[in-house]
């Protein structure tokens, strides 16, 4: 250390616990005072070392960003981050960040997120949503450590509080614990490392003190072969959701042995699921999407169905919640190129909508895996074109914005469903490049009748023709309905007065046929 830096460091360490400098990849190259207090390697043991190696992923990314979009000179701070060591719990910390424009290399001062207690609640990222917690504890599992995982499920009984969210927030930072807020009243807090399992009970226990019979809470550690095992983690995943969403789950079913049982039982269901959906135990029926002009069939939308049940309902529902749903659009996708090339040339002029869940496109190896597919039956697979439907509130547009444009790039058409119901509003239209709008039923069923509803389509329309997007009216189930939205400029139907979905898979010749209108 020169003596021109050496007041420097050592103002840092007066204001943190540690200095670390690192180079453009973000190499430790200097680390100076006490890490213990952050539970790291003394500082010799540092140097050398991928800083980020050191962080859990939402940390790293944060970092990251930060250095890729500030370019010359920067400083940012104070900034939480999880430090994650090797076999042993998180850390939080708080930590500044610097780099000068003549210099590539990044300084860094540490503190234990104990020392900013006063602060934790302001210095904390949000607290994570269902999808987000679930991907720190399943990243537990991924990251080669032996310990398990104890969840804290808490029961706040009293509307929302924000000084119980302050300080759960802050007890979490001094534990190094990560907090997921699952619906208003339901948080879980993941504890790591060694005595989790006391450590999350002595955390609960705490909390009850101070809030007495408003809250309720118990214990569930997971064994890392549940975190390793993808059905395990699609278990953990359903539980979680139940949680979240079923107010008579008394949060006492999850307390230790109780818990266990009830994760057992979940656990069946989801292997029951993955093996329908990999042994493709289900069935694909043909509704037609017919022109409104003139009543020829545009094309099919290929739909779920479930042996021995009323609806695809309950089976998509399991999908989504425990995350199998890529695997179950997958095998739909697998199942319909398999049947077009049966068909032979009989498909010749075919087009088939297949449904694609959001949170499909938003898995990276699911639209990889699906490209590759589509690309390995070119033939069968440009019969194809795509509906995207979600069931939940997207937090990644973005994201699938991207995942959208990649399917058109490679000549897929997208279809925006159920437009209007829902989770599908103006956002999506606004931000997703789609070829076709798919107009929910309600704004069609009875329409005719329902001088309300004539102005919510209008506008609909209106936007549509303004965006140069053709739409789709379904739940089309009477000649009225028919005559109702082909008048206002819709452009295709879809319903039971034109066809009920069929198993039968549809003939080229019944594409040319004519629908009476």
């Amino acid at each position: 250390m020169t003596p021109a830096t050496a007041p420097f460091v050592d103002y840092a360490v007066a204001v943190g616990d540690a200095f670390l400098t690192l180079d453009s990849a973000f190499v430790i190259q200097r680390a100076e005072g006490v890490f213990s207090w952050l539970g790291l390697d003394a500082p010799d043991r540092l140097v050398g070392k991928s800083f980020l190696d050191f962080l859990d992923s939402m940390s790293r990314k944060r970092v990251e960003d930060f250095l890729a979009e500030q370019m010359g000179e920067a400083r940012i701070g104070p900034l939480l981050l999880q430090l994650r060591k090797q076999g042993g719990p998180r850390r939080e910390c708080v930590a500044f960040l610097s780099r000068s424009s003549s210099s590539p290399r990044v300084h860094v001062v540490l503190a234990a997120a104990s020392r900013f207690r006063r602060f934790a609640s302001e210095l904390s990222p949000s607290l994570l949503g269902e999808n987000a917690f679930m991907e720190a504890l399943a990243e537990g599992g991924s990251d080669g450590e032996d310990a398990d995982r104890t969840i804290a499920f808490l029961d706040w009984r009293d509307r929302p509080d924000p000084e119980f969210a302050r300080d759960l927030i802050c007890r979490a930072s001094e534990e190094g614990a990560i907090v997921g807020r699952l619906s208003p009243h339901r948080f879980a807090v993941l504890h790591e490392g060694e005595d989790a399992s006391d450590r999350a009970e002595r955390f609960a226990q705490g909390l009850k003190e101070k809030w007495g019979p408003n809250l309720s809470w118990a214990v569930l550690t997971v064994e890392m072969q549940q975190l390793t095992d993808p059905k395990g983690r699609a278990a953990l995943r359903l539980l979680l959701h139940r949680f979240a969403t079923a107010p008579d789950m008394a949060v006492e079913e999850l307390h230790l042995d109780k818990g266990l049982v009830l994760l057992a039982d979940i656990f069946r269901e989801v292997e029951a699921l993955n093996a329908r959906i990999t042994g493709g135990r289900f069935d694909i029926v043909y509704q037609p999407i017919v022109s409104l002009a003139d009543g020829s069939v545009h094309h099919y939308e290929a739909l779920l169905r479930i042996p021995g049940e009323q609806g695809p309902g309950r089976m998509i529902g399991l999908a989504e919640q425990s995350g199998l749903i890529p695997a179950l659009d997958y095998a739909i996708v697998n199942k319909l190129l398999r049947r077009i090339k049966g068909m032979g040339h009989e498909a010749a002029g075919m087009r088939i909508a297949a449904n694609l869940s959001a949170r499909s496109l938003l898995d990276p190896d699911f639209l990889t895996r699906l490209l590759q597919r589509l690309e390995e039956a070119e033939d069968c697979a440009r019969h194809l074109l795509f509906e995207v439907t979600e069931s939940a509130r997207i937090d990644d547009v973005s994201g699938l914005a991207r995942a959208l444009e990649t399917l058109r790039e490679n000549g897929f058409p997208v279809c925006l469903d159920d437009f209007g119901a829902g989770m599908s509003g103006f956002q999506y239209l606004r931000d997703l490049p789609v070829d076709f709008l798919k107009i929910d039923g309600s704004y069609v069923k009875g329409a005719p009748q329902d001088p309300r509803m004539h102005d919510f389509l209008d506008a609909i329309l209106a936007l549509a023709k303004k965006l140069a997007i053709p739409t789709i009216a379904e739940w089309v189930e009477t000649a009225e309905e028919a005559a109702f939205v082909r008048e206002r400029g819709v452009a295709y139907g879809q319903g039971f007065h034109f066809g009920r979905p069929s198993a039968r898979f549809p003939h080229a010749t019944r594409r040319r046929s004519r629908v009476a209108m």
